[in-house]
Formats: C-alpha cells, structure tokens, sequence
C-alpha cells in the first residue's frame, strides 16, 4: 500500500513539474539577441584552413516566429557561395538551402551567448560547430569540424565583428 501510495505522490510530482515547464512564463526562454544582426569575418584573427569555405558575413534575423541565418562567402572551389537557413534553434535539423556540404542545419542554444550547430547531407553530419558571442557583444567566435566528401577532417576558427 505505501508502494503504491509512494508511485502515486511521485506521478502526481513529475505532472506538475512537466505543466510547469510546459506553461512557463517566457522570462525563463534563452535571450537570442546577442547572435542578431551582420557579423563580418575578421581574416587576421581566425584560423581557417585550407580547403575549408569562409562564410565572409553572416547575417542573424527573424522570419516570423522562426530565425533566418544568411551567409555569404567563397565555397572551398574559390567561387561565391550563399546560403539561407530559416528555422528554430530548438535542435532540431532545418532545410538549409545553397550549402553543397549540408541540406539541413540544426542549431541548440547553451545559452543567451553560446550556441551548436550540425550540419548533415542526406542524413550524414558533415559539420559541427561551436558560436560563442563576446561578453561585449561585438565579437563572434566560431569554431567548426567538418569533414570532406574524401573523409578529410579540418578544424577551423573564424572570428566575426558585428557591423
């Protein structure tokens, strides 16, 4: 009896926490503002390897309730690239249109300053990376691992200043 008694103060614990968090005011979501606006890459002070792309701007906005991250730069074949990702940063994998490397982008915010992403091609992760945003908010790093169509890994920072 006190077993069951026990299960039923537990379930009765975790369906009140679960409506919590599923009812809680918007003061507790992630601030996402830090990551909005042009950041423009800083060549001198990233470390890009050779044979990757380089995203030169980059561009945070919001799409309805949704964010859209532009980026425009040189593809690893030295010609114009430009790329649009409109979705969530929820975790979730996203259409990413223009990326010859990705056709989905996913991105999980840390927190109000910190961010993930994962790139995949058909399924397959082809990138993952780390955005961090300055305490002052005028600097945006990103550190990346992808890996080529030849099994070839490279690692690269890039430094962006917001414009």
């Amino acid at each position: 009896m006190k077993t069951k008694t026990l299960l039923l103060r537990f379930a009765v614990c975790v369906a009140a926490g679960i409506g919590f968090f599923a009812t809680a005011p918007k003061s507790f979501a992630i601030n996402t503002s830090f990551f909005m606006g042009k950041w423009k890459l800083n060549e001198a002070k990233s470390n890009i390897e050779n044979g990757t792309g380089r995203n030169r701007m980059v561009v945070y906005s919001m799409a309805g309730d949704q964010f859209k991250v532009v980026t425009d730069g040189t593809a690893t074949n030295g010609q114009p690239s430009h790329s649009e990702w409109v979705g969530k940063f929820d975790g979730r994998g996203y259409r990413v249109t223009g990326d010859r490397s990705s056709d989905s982008r996913a991105y999980t915010m840390i927190n109000q300053r910190s961010m993930d992403f994962t790139g995949r091609h058909f399924g397959t992760v082809t990138i993952t990376g780390h955005i961090v945003i300055s305490a002052d908010g005028k600097t945006r790093t990103v550190t990346t691992h992808r890996v080529d169509v030849n099994g070839k890994r490279f690692r690269s920072t890039a430094v962006y200043e917001k414009q």
